[in-house]
């Protein structure tokens, strides 16, 4: 259907459908100014490596020779091991739980980034500002801790571990106005539906109640509901071919008997025994084309 048949539809019937626009009015307007919000903190730390001793400094002083350096990450042959083994303790299951306990959101997300192999994104999200700081801090916490911990597992010595040091860190957590958005694009897309479903439903009434056909109207008013076109007129009726007065009424059912085969001559015989056996010629045919 063109944009113009619909919009005539939609007019038509407009008495149906602005019950319900004024209803999606109503709830965007809601969810616009009173809705739920969702404001993100987010933070951004690097892990360092570790500044180990040289050998000139361990000839030096003896006592570093004696530290415990067995590190496990710090033999692996990629240097982001530690990023990716933190970034996947953060988002285990056991620390949702633990946020959870907290009272603390559990929208929140640890990850890599994509600028840097060694730097990790934190952001958390919640539905006030104060809840969104302390699930950010919370995490930052646990991930300091986590991260220590995973390289004591052989009782390395502090200087043998990597560190985190803060990026940047977010003071006001900032609104996220893009839930506010995909909550009214699905509250005004839920609304058109609806009014397209009453529209249909007013307009089959009115046909049903009109005794159109569908195949041959669509809407009413000829307004096609396929093309936008009218329906097409119905033939005229052919009307009967009237004979001469003088033939009489028996002379309206001729009996052919016999067609000549030499010059077109037709042998026939009404009813009545009249133009019995008398070849008729094309001279005796009347004008107006009838011939019985």
């Amino acid at each position: 259907m063109d944009p113009l048949s619909l919009m005539k539809v939609l007019w038509r019937y407009r008495w149906f459908s602005l019950p319900v626009v004024a209803v999606v009015l109503v709830v965007g307007g809601y969810l616009g100014f009173f809705g739920p919000r969702t404001y993100e903190s987010s933070a951004v730390y690097v892990v360092v490596n570790p500044d180990t001793p040289t050998d000139r400094q361990l000839e030096r002083d003896p006592r570093l020779a004696r530290l415990n350096s067995n590190n496990p990450y710090l033999r692996a042959a990629d240097p982001s091991l530690i990023v990716k083994v933190l970034t996947s303790k953060m988002s285990a299951q056991s620390t949702q739980l633990a946020v959870k306990a907290a009272g603390l959101s559990t929208a929140y997300t640890v990850a890599q980034s994509n600028l840097s192999t060694m730097t990790v994104d934190i952001a958390a999200l919640a539905d006030n500002p104060g809840k969104a700081v302390a699930t950010r801090q919370w995490l930052l916490d646990t991930m300091v801790r986590q991260l220590h911990d995973l390289q004591k597992v052989n009782e390395a010595d502090d200087r043998y571990l990597f560190t985190a040091l803060p990026v940047d860190v977010t003071g006001e957590p900032v609104e996220k106005v893009s839930s506010r958005v995909r909550s009214l694009i699905l509250v005004f897309v839920g609304g058109a539906i609806v009014v397209m479903g009453v529209t249909s439903l007013a307009a089959g009434a009115d046909r049903r109640r009109r005794g159109a056909s569908p195949a041959r109207g669509g809407f009413p008013d000829g307004v096609g509901m396929r093309t936008g076109l009218p329906p097409a007129p119905r033939p005229a009726r052919l009307a009967e071919p009237q004979l001469p007065r003088e033939w009489g009424e028996e002379a309206a059912r001729p009996s052919l008997q016999a067609v000549s085969s030499a010059g077109g001559q037709i042998n026939e015989t009404g009813a009545n025994g009249d133009h019995a056996g008398k070849p008729r010629r094309s001279a005796d045919i009347p004008s107006d084309g009838w011939n019985p």
